[in-house]
């Protein structure tokens, strides 16, 4: 049992310093933005512990949906909230039938 043990703590020690080194200077790309972000700001980059602080407070608080929303909490805010381009080629390439069939009150197009 001892045995087993051992090796359970040996692997997670390993995870951990394997997770740090692919982790250092990256805290931004991997919490996202939110209150925890800001709050560990700095410190983040080579800690695992910060930058689960960090994670666990985003998701606590909820904030980092209305940060992406709104454009705070030191979130980029998109360009488009929604893309219709496929909308708007089928509206432009459809238009003649469209106004026909709506004309009619019933049609493929509607």
């Amino acid at each position: 049992m001892k045995r087993v043990f051992m090796v359970v703590a040996v692997v997670t020690v390993s995870l951990v310093f394997v997770g740090a080194a692919f982790a250092a200077g990256q805290a931004h790309q991997n919490t996202g933005c939110g209150l925890g972000t800001m709050l560990f700001k700095g410190n983040a980059d080579n800690s695992v512990v910060l930058q689960t602080f960090q994670a666990t407070t985003n998701g606590i608080y909820g904030n980092q949906t209305f940060g992406i929303t709104t454009g705070t909490s030191d979130c980029a805010q998109p360009k488009n909230f929604v893309s219709n381009q496929q909308l708007n080629e089928f509206m432009v390439a459809n238009m003649d039938n469209l106004a026909r069939d709506i004309a009619q009150g019933r049609g493929e197009t509607l």
